[in-house]
């Protein structure tokens, strides 16, 4: 990627958070495909309504803090989980250029920016069903959270069980 300035990747950033898409003329930085593959534009919608509850609770006798603090720490695996979600539904077939997301938006698995950006095949299992580890670059809650998401079945098998 040739080097662009600030001012545009910020525009490309505000474009991925608006329509979940990476810029079709702009430049696609690190953060831009983050944003994308994450699908970073919908969680202001979790981020509003669980700080608007929070507000809500303030005063209301047996407010819980810890359960707010929990709130917030989840959006770390749901994150890992779309990474996850995307991949395995990628690699089974279920996303596609023909999937009814990318009749609204450009799904990011047919666009090959989550395989070729973030992840990387590790080892094949005996029944040929990969299991993905993220990237190193990665921060080590979401590989943490990625390896958590398989299970060997008795078949000998991966699943996913997220």
């Amino acid at each position: 990627m040739p080097d662009a300035g600030a001012g545009s990747r910020l525009r490309s950033w505000a474009y991925a958070l608006r329509t979940t898409n990476p810029p079709a003329d702009g430049p696609t930085d690190t953060v831009t495909r983050w944003l994308v593959v994450t699908r970073a534009a919908v969680l202001p919608m979790t981020l509003v309504s669980g700080l608007v509850a929070g507000l809500l609770a303030i005063g209301e006798p047996g407010l819980d803090w810890r359960w707010l603090v929990l709130w917030w720490e989840s959006h770390a695996p749901h994150i890992a989980n779309n990474l996850m979600n995307d991949l395995y539904d990628t690699d089974v077939g279920t996303d596609s250029a023909t999937y009814a997301r990318a009749r609204y938006a450009q799904h990011p698995a047919a666009t090959g920016a989550n395989r070729a950006a973030y992840t990387t095949p590790r080892r094949t299992t005996s029944c040929g069903s990969p299991e993905r580890a993220l990237e190193p670059t990665t921060p080590r809650w979401a590989r943490a959270v990625g390896r958590s998401c398989w299970r060997r079945s008795p078949t000998g098998c991966c699943a996913p069980r997220c």
